[in-house]
């Protein structure tokens, strides 16, 4: 393999690494969130509670229910978002292939193309002699990275809104009621 193919199949592997890197994240917090939100709904009955009827005035009320409102929504898309990330997904464009081509590095294309042996080593000498379809390959990756990259970040943001809510129903639960 020649230098330049190694550099190319670097900037690939560092994508796909990038990728995986995001997947792992993103996963690690989608199961976070949802074991605070399993251990948090034990405490959703408080609004039937005793205490919350009868010694909580109008204003607390309507607080404590706005709050777990938007409690409720910071949780849903924080995990859409982390889901988001972690969802696979094929190409966009509706032939499956790059410039009308078979592309034999992407799974969706050599399993819809239900190539036999001796056409996939065709495919393959094609591309191990040309650098188009790994360029086209990173390019594609580099895209998929940046989207996984964008729905990671806004999921960051979106903790915020988790944490502070969660916050204020430990504070409700515990000082109010």
């Amino acid at each position: 393999m020649d230098n330049r193919k190694e550099i190319l199949n670097g900037f690939l592997l560092d994508t796909k690494n990038q990728i995986a890197s995001f997947d792992q994240k993103a996963g690690i917090l989608l199961a976070i969130v949802g074991v605070l939100f399993a251990l948090m709904s034990n405490y959703f009955n408080i609004f039937d509670s005793y205490n919350f009827i009868i010694h909580s005035n109008e204003f607390t009320k309507i607080i404590c229910k706005i709050s777990f409102i938007l409690y409720i929504i910071s949780v849903v898309v924080t995990l859409i978002l982390f889901i988001l990330v972690i969802f696979p997904r094929k190409r966009n464009n509706g032939d499956n292939y790059i410039n009308n081509k078979l592309n034999i590095n992407y799974y969706y294309d050599v399993a819809d193309a239900n190539l036999s042996e001796d056409d996939f080593k065709k495919e393959f000498d094609s591309f191990s002699n040309s650098d188009d379809d790994i360029i086209e390959q990173i390019i594609i990756n580099d895209k998929i990275c940046k989207e996984k990259h964008k729905l990671l970040e806004a999921g960051f943001y979106s903790l915020i809104g988790f944490g502070f809510f969660t916050l204020c129903m430990i504070i409700f639960v515990v000082f109010v009621f």
